[in-house]
């Protein structure tokens, strides 16, 4: 069928309206889509935020005999050379143990694995069980961390017990190696029950409730290298009768609540090289424990004993050394027969060698310095002692004491000296014939302390010639103070007193030469005399004043000002005077009828006081004018012009200014480029639809 113009004509119309509606689409689906990109990248992203990723639980392990070790292995065969692996488990132990291994001598690796408990439950927990290994595993709140009972021959490396009663419990278990192991947070960290010839290399016990390291009825244990920290009881405490041939070399304790190294009924011990410093008790205490071994070891700033022995007998302590403990460096009470040799005792807050009740000892080759103390002091009937090639020197109350309790002991070739000495501060200033008043500095040359003690000093003033003193400061560092003498009465026999301090025993004073004066300071005001008012004056002219006076005797100098305009100004004439008048040449200043004169005192002590004429007087060296000077004004006009011009050009300048670029806000649409797309299609589309429209018209016409 043959279509007419109108019909196609209409249809194109139709297409068009077709093309418009696709371009919109076309302008508007990108930014439609990118919105909602946005927002589902955006809500995607906080859903992956509020992730909770943790490992999957995993049940918990109970092997009873070889045979269950292929029921969790993920590898191995239970030989030597190739143990069953069992790794990678996170157990939440809530209703039972977490691992159980009992009467199996298969050789296995337990590694990478977590147990969390309640704390009724043990985390790990080996009954008769050799040639295992377990490493890198945590046990956490639980009952026991690790407990190991009966067992023997095992590894346990580089663990974590965190927050159990017991961190690692070994109970009648043998010959097993325990290295870079941690226990933390729990009530104790290492526990040996009857358990031998283990080794605990590398070990860390930090703040456990009870003690970090614990041997009861243990023997031939070695720990080497651990460290016990800042535990609620002892670092390392080894107790009873059969804990004996233990060796403990290169451990530290510090920080610990009670005593860093605690031996109690232990025999045949021995310990090298431990460091046992800051805790709250002794740095090692020996308790009815004999026949011990203590070579090399350190006891630093504990709060008690450096070494504490009671009712301990037969020990040897060799080469060890006390320092800077708060009560004695070696304490001996109730102990006998032992052998103190080549030891150090120093800075201690009391003796250096304290024997109470302790006879039949040794003490050889030791040296005792710097003590607050006696060196060494025998009291309450220690007899029949042996003290041989020790040395004594520069402790406070001396080198040896023994109390007349004491009987048959023997001093062989001991050097006992005392060089301790402070020599005494010098006062400076005031150091007499001073008159003072207001703030004094006081000033003194330092003591010196032939040991270098930290040195305080006292200050004290007497204002009586000495006959009492009033204490001013007390422990000063520095070699100054300032003293307020308004404070006190005014006076002529003032004395100050400086007392050194070395708080090791030690003082030395010094007092002022002589008295000095303490007496209010006032400088008196000079008074001008002429000229004071009223004259004319021409010519030379000699200005006078009488003195000023100071009250403590201050040599005064003056300064001379005059004013020509009666006291608005002031003009210096001379300064620096010390003579009560002063000829002024008043030619070289011009006539008037308005001058002062002032007269300044200086005391050069911080004191001023002046003068001024009572009334102006008269210059006059010229005679007066015949005629007055007319001065004539500007011009009206010419000010107008000025301000006219000035009005003008601020005018120009305000209106530049409003027109700068600066200055001109411009207020529009911002127009984004799909939007002026759009508007472009939408133009040319209904541009489009009007020429169509006017060619039906037109052919509609023409065929009528």
């Amino acid at each position: 069928m043959k279509l007419g113009w109108g019909t196609i004509l209409q249809h194109k119309v139709w297409l068009t309206l077709a093309v418009l509606v696709i371009m919109i689409g076309l302008i508007s689906t990108p930014l439609i889509s990118g919105q909602i990109i946005v927002f589902v990248s955006a809500a995607s992203s906080s859903v992956r935020s509020d992730q909770y990723s943790t490992t999957s639980t995993s049940q918990p392990i109970q092997i009873i005999f070889n045979g269950d070790f292929a029921r969790y292995a993920s590898s191995g065969d239970g030989s030597e050379a190739n143990p069953y692996v069992i790794e990678n488990k996170y157990i939440i132990a809530n209703e039972s143990m977490g691992v159980v291994i009992e009467y199996t001598n298969a050789y296995f690796v337990l590694r990478n694995i977590t147990v969390v408990g309640t704390g009724s439950y043990h985390g790990f927990y080996f009954l008769s069980v050799t040639h295992g290994k377990v490493e890198n595993c945590t046990a956490r709140n639980n009952d026991y961390g690790f407990y190991l009972y009966s067992s023997d021959s095992l590894t346990l490396d580089n663990n974590l017990a965190d927050s159990n009663n017991r961190g690692y419990y070994l109970k009648s278990t043998n010959n097993t190696n325990m290295w870079n192991n941690s226990a933390l947070f729990n009530s104790y960290g290492f526990y040996l029950d009857h358990s031998h010839s283990n080794t605990l290399i590398n070990n860390i016990a930090d703040s456990n409730g009870n003690n970090g390291y614990f041997l009861f009825a243990s023997a031939s244990n070695l720990l080497n290298n651990n460290t016990a920290s800042k535990n609620g009881g002892y670092g390392f405490k080894l107790d009873d009768s059969s804990t004996s041939y233990n060796v403990l070399e290169n451990n530290t304790a510090s920080y610990n609540s009670l005593t860093g190294f605690y031996l109690q009924w232990g025999r045949y011990n021995t310990m090298i090289n431990n460091t046992s410093q800051y805790n709250e008790q002794h740095g090692f205490y020996l308790k009815k424990s004999n026949s011990n071994t203590f070579n090399d070891n350190k006891a630093l700033y504990n709060a008690q004993q450096g070494f504490l022995l009671n009712s301990s007998n037969e020990n040897e302590l060799t080469c060890n050394l006390a320092k800077n403990n708060t009560e004695s460096g070696y304490y001996l009470t109730d102990s006998n027969t032992t052998v103190l040799d080549n030891n150090t005792a120093s800075y201690n807050n009391n003796y250096g060698f304290y024997l109470s009740t302790s006879s039949n000892n040794t003490l050889s080759n030791n040296t005792a310095t710097q003590n607050n103390n006696y060196g060494f002091s025998l009291v309450s009937s220690s007899n029949n002692n042996t003290l041989q090639y020790n040395v004594a020197f520069d402790n406070v109350n001396g080198p040896f004491y023994i109390s007349n309790t004491c009987i048959d002991n023997t001093l062989i070739n001991n050097t006992f000296v005392n060089s301790h000495t402070l020599t005494a501060p010098n006062v400076i200033y005031p150091n007499g014939g001073e008159m003072l008043f207001g703030i004094v500095i006081i000033e003194w040359e330092p003591a010196n302390d032939s040991l270098g003690h930290t040195v305080t000093y006292s200050l004290y003033y007497s204002e009586n010639n000495g006959n009492s003193w009033t204490s001013l400061a007390e422990g000063l560092t520095t070699t100054s103070y300032n003293w307020d003498t308004t404070t006190v009465p005014e006076g002529p026999s003032y004395l100050i007193k400086v007392i050194a301090d070395d708080r090791h025993g030690l003082t030395a004073e010094d007092t002022s030469d002589a008295s000095f004066t303490i007496q209010q300071h006032i400088l008196f005001d000079p008074m001008i005399t002429y000229p004071n008012g009223g004259e004319v004056l021409s010519g030379n002219v000699t200005i006078e004043w009488n003195p000023a006076n100071d009250t403590q005797g201050h040599a005064i100098t003056y300064s001379i000002y005059y004013s020509a305009d009666n006291g608005s100004t002031w003009t210096l004439i001379i300064d620096n005077i010390t003579e009560t008048s002063y000829v002024w040449d008043t030619t070289t200043i011009p006539d008037g009828g308005e001058y002062l004169v002032k007269v300044i005192a200086d005391d050069g002590h911080g004191l001023t006081a002046e003068d001024t004429s009572d009334a102006t007087f008269v210059i006059q060296n010229t005679q007066p004018p015949s005629s007055s000077t007319t001065t004539t004004a500007p011009p009206s006009n010419e000010t107008s012009s000025t301000t006219s011009s000035s009005t003008s050009t601020a005018a120009n300048a305000t209106s530049e200014e409003s027109t700068t670029p600066e200055n001109t806000t411009n207020v529009g649409s911002v127009v984004t480029p799909g939007f002026a797309f759009l508007v472009w299609i939408l133009a040319l589309t209904s541009f489009s639809t009007v020429i169509i429209l006017k060619r039906i018209r037109r052919r509609r016409y023409l065929k009528i």
